[in-house]
């Protein structure tokens, strides 16, 4: 039975909103595009509650008042149907045919994940510069960062949720996860992702900002305070 006869989709795009719910339209208007049957589902903060728009057919929302991104994701994940895991950030924006891309990766023999090219939703050298030291974490270390919508086959993930049990460096953690697993793909399509965060915190202050939390996970930091000391006003 296909998922167009069944109703069951193939890919399940997990979506974290924690601060406002500004993105659906424009995770709604990628998703139409689509030519694979998929669903979405939002992971919501409950403060959220009276801003989220109704779903549609084939989406779901989950509230959580937990507001670390690896639990919200684990939420998520659990409630996919599809075959393949989408996490995709609510300020980053897939590019066209982004889901056949995905499925064509997917077929190949021992994959069982990965994620986009990336480049940010303003051009400057540095965010070029950043983008290529994100390269080559991912071709010297196989991590990829959670803006390039980073992808993994539904059954291995739903059989050890305990990997997104944490409240930052999910992304890392997956990237350690997947190698275990299989094989990753870095696909040519570029996702694009916003720069507000570089442009509120600056741009040598939050890259420095990134690298201190990636070497507190590297000795063994407790994550909360990792978590604390990121998301700190």
């Amino acid at each position: 039975m296909t998922a167009e006869t069944s109703g069951r989709p193939d890919i399940s795009v997990v979506v974290p909103l924690h601060a406002c719910v500004d993105a659906v339209a424009a995770i709604r208007a990628m998703v139409d595009t689509a030519s694979v049957p998929t669903e979405v589902i939002y992971v919501v903060d409950t403060g959220l509650r009276h801003m989220m728009p109704l779903p549609r057919d084939r989406e779901t929302v989950i509230w959580i008042e937990n507001r670390g991104r690896g639990y919200n994701l684990r939420e998520g994940a659990k409630h996919a149907r599809g075959n393949i895991i989408v996490f995709l950030h609510a300020d980053t924006r897939l590019p066209s045919g982004w889901d056949t891309a995905i499925c064509d990766a997917m077929e190949k023999s021992g994959v069982v994940g990965g994620g986009f090219s990336l480049r940010f939703d303003r051009d400057s050298p540095f965010l070029r510069l950043v983008v290529l030291a994100s390269d080559l974490l991912i071709y010297l270390m196989g991590r990829f960062s959670g803006d390039r919508a980073m992808f993994v086959r539904a059954s291995l993930i739903q059989r050890h949720p305990d990997v997104l049990d944490v409240p930052i460096m999910e992304d890392t953690e997956l990237s350690i996860f997947m190698q275990q697993h299989g094989k990753t793909v870095l696909l040519e399509k570029t996702a694009v992702t916003s720069a507000a965060t570089f442009v509120r915190h600056g741009y040598l202050r939050n890259t420095l900002r990134i690298i201190l939390c990636s070497l507190w996970y590297a000795v063994g930091m407790d994550l909360q305070d990792i978590y604390d000391f990121y998301y700190r006003r």
